[in-house]
Formats: C-alpha cells, sequence, structure tokens
C-alpha cells in the first residue's frame, strides 16, 4: 500500500524489509539508541509519550511490525526469529549502530528478549515494561480452553473490522487514552486500530504462541550479565476479567510473582514498581509514561558511563 492510500499519512518512514515496508519513527540524537518494541497489537503509537521524553537524551526508535500502524502486512510466520530478523534487517537499513537498549512492553518483552537471543553482540541493555512472562498461562486451569476463546475473538475482531465495525471497537479499547491526545493524535490511533490489517496481524502473532509462551517456547531463559531493568505496573491486573475460577486478584498476585521472577534474568536485574499504573496507562498515562521514561533515561546515562571507563 502507497503511502497516499492511507487516510492519515505516515508520521515517520516506510522502510523495505523482505519485501513489505515497514513503519517507523525516529527521534533524536546520540548513543546508544534506545529501540521501542510494542506490545501485541500495538503499534509506534503507543510510545508517543516515552518516546518524546527519552529523545531529549539520546536517539530513540518506534516502529510498527508487519501488518501493524503504517507497516505492510507479510505471509510470513510471526515466529521469534523472524520478528527479530525484521527488525535486525530494518535497524541495518536505518545504519542504525549497534549496540542498542531494548525497550519492550507486554509481547513486546519476549520480543526484545528474543532479540538478545538472537543478536547478543547488539544489545547493551533490556528494560521490560509490565512485561509477559513465557510461563503466564501456565497456571491457569483449562488454558487450552482459554486459547480457544482467544482465537474466537480474534477472528470475531478481524470479521468486525472488515464490516465496518473496526472503529467502535478500538474506541472502546483506547478511550481511556482520548483526554490525553489532541484530535489529530486521536484520529491517527482510531485510524491505525481499525484497520482490518490491525486485528489479522494479532491473529498471526497469537498463532504463534507456543513458540513464545509454554514448555516450547523458544524466548531465552537468560539475558546474561546484560543491564536490564524491570518495571511493573502496580495495578496491572487488579481490575482485569475473571478467567474460569482465577479472580482478578488472584491474577494480578500471579502477575506480581512472574514479574519479580524476570529480575533472575540477568546478574545485573532491577525491579522498578509504578504505583497506580494499570498494564495499558504504564505506556499511555502522561504520568506513568513519564516514569518509564525516566527509567529508560536513567540506563542511558549508566550506559554512557560504563562506557567511558
Amino acid at each position: 500500500m502507497d503511502s497516499h492510500s492511507f487516510r492519515f499519512p505516515p508520521p515517520g518512514q516506510r522502510i523495505e524489509v523482505d519485501g513489505v515496508r515497514l513503519h517507523v519513527l525516529q527521534k533524536g540524537e546520540g548513543r546508544p539508541t534506545v529501540v521501542l518494541e510494542p506490545a501485541l497489537g500495538s503499534f509506534a503509537l503507543q510510545w508517543m509519550f516515552i518516546q518524546g521524553r527519552v529523545a531529549a537524551s539520546t536517539q530513540v526508535i518506534a516502529y510498527d511490525r508487519a501488518g501493524q500502524g503504517w507497516s505492510d502486512p507479510s505471509s510470513q510466520a510471526r515466529t521469534p526469529a523472524q520478528l527479530a530478523h525484521e527488525l535486525h534487517t530494518l535497524l541495518v537499513k536505518l545504519a542504525i549502530q549497534p549496540p542498542y537498549l531494548l525497550v519492550g512492553h507486554s509481547f513486546g518483552g519476549l520480543l526484545v528478549r528474543a532479540y538478545a537471543g538472537y543478536y547478543p553482540e547488539e544489545v547493551a541493555g533490556v528494560v521490560l515494561v509490565d512485561s509477559s512472562h513465557p510461563d503466564q498461562y501456565e497456571q491457569i486451569p483449562n488454558f487450552e480452553r482459554l486459547i480457544k476463546q482467544v482465537r474466537f475473538a480474534t477472528h470475531l475482531l478481524t470479521f468486525a473490522s472488515r464490516i465496518g465495525l473496526g472503529k467502535f471497537i478500538a474506541n472502546k479499547t483506547f478511550h481511556g487514552v482520548r483526554e490525553y491526545l489532541s484530535t489529530t493524535q486521536w484520529e491517527e490511533l482510531m485510524f491505525v486500530a481499525s484497520r482490518p490489517e490491525h486485528h489479522e496481524t494479532v491473529r498471526a502473532e497469537f498463532a504463534q504462541y507456543r513458540r513464545f509462551f509454554g514448555a516450547d517456547s523458544e524466548i531465552p531463559k537468560t539475558l546474561g550479565d546484560l543491564p536490564l531493568t524491570v518495571v511493573t505496573a502496580g495495578d496491572s491486573l487488579k481490575e482485569a476479567r475473571p478467567i474460569g475460577q482465577l479472580t482478578a486478584a488472584q491474577q494480578h498476585a500471579m502477575h506480581l510473582k512472574l514479574q519479580a521472577e524476570l529480575v533472575n534474568l540477568s546478574s545485573q536485574g532491577q525491579q522498578v514498581t509504578i504505583e497506580g499504573a494499570t498494564h495499558l496507562s504504564i505506556v499511555t498515562h502522561p504520568k506513568h509514561a513519564e516514569q518509564v521514561a525516566e527509567v529508560i533515561k536513567q540506563m542511558v546515562d549508566s550506559l554512557r558511563n560504563n562506557q567511558k571507563r
């Protein structure tokens, strides 16, 4: 799809990677370059508050994975290896020199871990923002039933967006963000979140869930001695819907336990909890985003200081 085919033109540039064009936003100057990896079903726009703040200190890259935002869909299976390869190729084509500071939110946390596994020499540090955990579904009774329900939901959302209900769904999903955005920003968000390609890509990424979660997960189990900060949303799942017999409180307690485990991925792991933040607001609420940005900037400063020694 050409840029002029979009109702809203892409705010960044589109770079060809493996025959598809990926949309990328570059801001700021300096090294190390911070690379922002969005959540499942999300895009570069989710980082607008964080990217702007961090760009005052160094160069920051936010991008749309294939099929999301202003990026073309890809026919390649959305495996950890393929997604890491596409990001790697994108950074090479942008001539951005490693090593990078990788930041991943939710499902994006698994992707930055995968990148660090496939391209360890290119990673200077990792920040996991309320990240997913490969074992997070293992403790849920009737897990396979839940997977079937999620698959059905993604099919339903794709169908709904194809018959014109995409904007309604996007509005329900992101209504809590509306007050913090300008009219143009809100309209852009509604546009990218209501496209059928958006929901089809969610379905395609989730279809590979066994490669990300559970016993067959291909996500590396260690980050060695890489600098690591685990940023946890203090209220992440407190208002979650019950899953089977699991209450919201039980889900939240499990989430906090798994977040603490993530710290052990590296011998240099540490944890920061943002009180009052939910799984979504930690990147979309200006106050919470500012705190995440501060954590990222602190690691940028630390990496620079270590390089000078």
